[in-house]
């Protein structure tokens, strides 16, 4: 079984929808920014980053 850590970075807004559908049930840390300063689609493993668009 391959145990993946899951960091997220959320807009404050996107608060509850997150507590009630992803943390229940995984692994997921998550960090909440007051407004949306961060690209969509950011993958970050290991040493690298992926940005999607």
């Amino acid at each position: 079984m391959i145990d993946l850590k899951t960091k997220l970075i959320g807009v404050e807004w996107q608060r509850k929808f997150f507590t009630k559908e992803l943390l229940k049930t995984s692994k997921i840390k998550i960090r909440y920014l007051p407004y949306a300063s961060v690209p969509q689609g950011v993958i970050i493993v290991g040493d690298r980053v992926a940005t999607m668009m």
